[in-house]
């Protein structure tokens, strides 16, 4: 059976009245989500202390790379969610993320502006000003990250954190995710495991033994297909990776990505 569009996905939303709805309809794709503190036109401010911890839960996340898409529907809760990534020593860990990869979704001409204005270049948007079109947006962008390899002669899908093995379906962990997503990014080649430390835990000062647990654990994880990973003696490990022609994938919307200024 085929997955859902963002199952395997997670996704961060800001801070504005209608976050719960944008929620559901993620959820009702299959995406797990993240939400930020409430921020609404009628208050231009937080309500209270504590509904700060969520705004700080999603930017550690997005900082760390945890979150697949980041949506932005309300331009004042663009520049206090990069103020508060300010204030906890992240901002530059939040807009690297962004250029690494992690999507940036904004409903309308505003939210792109400021967006911009924080330093990042890449922000899909949907044709129409709709939250459903905000959806059918992201499932577009992340859609076309669904992967379909050949490892040791089953064929493996990985949509995010959900793989089919055959037909089998798993979740991986963040960090089983994050090593594989690294393995897939350089198959073919060996990969050390000072990079894995560095990507996977953001540090090289850990015991590189923490790196094997990971990798036993995922190759576990893969079943028969776990054999593809490849310990390389005193270098790392590898993926042997055979490409294998993916299914289609039925993208839900079309998807205009916002041109920078002239």
């Amino acid at each position: 059976m085929e997955p859902c569009a963002l199952e395997g996905f997670v996704v961060g939303v800001t801070a504005d009245r209608r976050r719960h709805e944008q929620a559901e309809l993620f959820e009702q794709q299959g995406a797990r989500v993240m939400l930020g503190s409430a921020m609404t036109p009628s208050t231009m401010s937080w309500a209270l202390a504590d509904d700060l911890r969520p705004a700080y839960r999603l930017i550690e996340a997005a900082a760390a790379r945890r979150l697949d898409a980041v949506t932005f529907t309300y331009a004042p809760a663009v520049v206090r969610l990069f103020a508060l990534a300010g204030s906890m020593e992240l901002r530059r860990a939040l807009v690297s993320a962004f250029a690494a990869g992690t999507v940036a979704a904004s409903l309308g001409a505003e939210c792109t502006a400021r967006l911009r204005d924080e330093g990042l270049d890449h922000i899909v948007e949907p044709a129409q000003k709709s939250l459903g079109a905000l959806v059918g947006v992201v499932a577009d962008e992340l859609g076309k990250r669904r992967t379909t390899l050949c490892l040791a002669d089953i064929d493996v899908s990985v949509q995010g954190s959900l793989v089919r093995v055959g037909a089998d379906a798993v979740v991986l962990s963040d960090r089983e995710r994050a090593v594989l997503d690294l393995l897939c990014e350089r198959s073919g080649t060996v990969v050390s495991r000072s990079s894995l430390l560095w990507r996977v835990w953001s540090t090289r000062d850990l015991n590189a033994h923490v790196v094997d647990v990971t990798v036993g654990r995922l190759r576990r994880r893969l079943g028969p297909a776990g054999s593809a990973i490849r310990t390389i003696a005193r270098r790392g490990y590898l993926l042997d990776v055979t490409p294998a022609t993916p299914p289609p994938f039925r993208r839900p919307s079309s998807v205009a990505v916002a041109a920078p200024p002239p």
